[in-house]
């Protein structure tokens, strides 16, 4: 997803039985490529700050932690 500004990853997943098979890593690679070639200098991706482990994992593919955010949502 890009809005002109900022490149985000929204709403990757692998099925867990599924998962530990390298999928997720390739999709990630993937989509950062297309974004690189689209100009985009960085990519961002949003974690459940409770998910530790999918932090780490992200942490192992080079992604930095940034400051919390608070996701606001109103029903319309």
């Amino acid at each position: 997803m890009e809005d002109g500004r900022l490149a985000f990853i929204f709403r990757l997943a692998v099925k867990a039985k599924e998962r530990k098979q390298g999928i997720g890593t390739k999709l990630i690679s993937e989509a950062e490529k297309i974004l690189k070639k689209r100009g985009n200098p960085m990519v961002n991706i949003i974690v459940s700050e409770k998910d530790i482990n999918l932090q780490k994992y992200y942490e192992r593919l080079h992604y930095k932690r940034a400051r919390v955010w608070r996701w606001m949502w109103k029903e319309l």
